[in-house]
């Protein structure tokens, strides 16, 4: 399962102008990492970043567990932009933690970050827990239940507990607890139940988020045989994305001409994929490349395509209909931004010249033309 911070962009806080040192401090949280990821490798953990880059290029490094001390290589970064990969599947049987530091300073200036220590823990697959959206916190005799996160295609066992709900009536009394909403009395029915007396909150069974990205229950806590009842509570269980979708082309093939004339850059069709995966995380990301050119005349590489947007433009000059009329292209749609699950589609390109515009009559003088009679004859007929 992919992480699910592997956009987000750690930076400094912002406390001075101009190149002057002001005390800084990282804010990097643990990095969780599931273990046997899938991949594809390397695979992006996150995005580390200076605030000094907004005013000069910086230069990133990592040192430590997994980096330049063993097991040295399982982790990288970008000199350039910061992010941070990791190379291979890790197992927390072997390893449960790495600790690295991250550096960070100016190119061809004096400019340095203080290193800071990122810890990167390895989830086992078989307690891949819900994980809290925030912190719970204390309220004098009341609820406090963040969302709390399934990934979907958990593997179980099942029933799976999910997070213990607890009444602070249950120090003075035993408390009976029960859920309503969806999933629960609602439909669809029965998938998550709860332990009337412990309070332990279950799922019974693989969640798919492209079926119900989210569930809403309210739970209920009784007295057993008193007078005492907690005000009903909601409860938001949140279905995380997998990536288990590969994207699809929205027809096949795609069909476009261009000029034999025009000029390099010219943008003249463009592709699409949708990916069922969430749009909002890297697991719906598409990016788009070419594979390959039939015919590879007079070059292999005629065309360019966007990678986020699908069009496809010229790249090189030396098109010329009479010798290839028509190009096909092989292309490629991946999502996780490129680096995840695949698919293949077509584009045609039809070829044009000035011979395939629509014919006109141009406006010429006549001299008049006097108007004569023939008389034509067959021999057959003659007499």
């Amino acid at each position: 399962m992919k992480p699910h911070f592997d956009d987000m962009i750690l930076t400094f806080p912002k406390s001075s102008t101009g190149l002057k040192r002001a005390k800084r401090g990282w804010v990097i949280p643990p990095v969780n990492i599931p273990e046997n990821s899938r991949g594809p490798f390397p695979m992006k953990l996150v995005q580390i970043k200076s605030d000094f880059a907004l005013e000069t290029q910086m230069v990133y490094s990592i040192t430590g567990e997994g980096a330049d001390q063993d097991p040295k290589g399982i982790f990288t970064i970008e000199r350039l932009t910061g992010n941070l990969y990791v190379t291979q599947p890790l197992k927390r049987e072997k390893k449960a933690s790495y600790r690295l530091i991250v550096h960070a300073t100016g190119l061809g200036v004096n400019i340095a970050e203080k290193p800071m220590e990122i810890v990167i823990s390895v989830i086992d697959q078989n307690d891949n827990k819900p994980v809290f959206t925030q912190n719970p916190f204390n309220a004098k005799r009341g609820w406090v239940i963040p969302p709390v996160n399934i990934p979907e295609n958990s593997r179980g066992p099942f029933p799976m507990k999910l997070v213990q709900i607890k009444s602070d009536f249950a120090l003075e009394t035993q408390m009976v607890y029960s859920i309503t909403g969806e999933g629960a009395d609602q439909d669809p029915k029965g998938i998550f139940t709860i332990e009337r007396l412990s309070g332990n909150l279950m799922v019974t069974q693989p969640l798919d988020r492209e079926k119900k990205a989210s569930y809403r229950l309210v739970a209920h806590a009784t007295g057993l045989g008193v007078n005492i009842a907690e005000k009903p509570m909601d409860i938001v269980i949140i279905v995380s994305d997998q990536n288990d979708n590969k994207p699809v082309f929205t027809q096949n093939p795609f069909n476009g001409s261009v000029h034999e004339a025009a000029e390099i850059g010219y943008e003249f069709m463009t592709v699409t994929a949708t990916d069922a995966d969430d749009p909002n995380e890297y697991n719906g990301i598409v990016s788009y490349a070419i594979v390959s050119q039939e015919p590879q005349l007079p070059k292999t590489n005629m065309f360019e395509i966007n990678n986020s947007t699908g069009i496809i433009r010229v790249r090189e000059l030396g098109m010329d209909r009479k010798q290839w009329p028509r190009y096909t292209l092989l292309i490629e749609a991946a999502d996780m931004n490129g680096y995840g699950l695949s698919t293949n589609g077509t584009a045609v390109i039809t070829v044009t010249d000035d011979s395939d515009k629509e014919p006109h009559f141009e406006q010429t003088s006549h001299k008049p033309v006097t108007e004569k009679k023939l008389l034509l004859t067959d021999e057959d007929d003659s007499g």
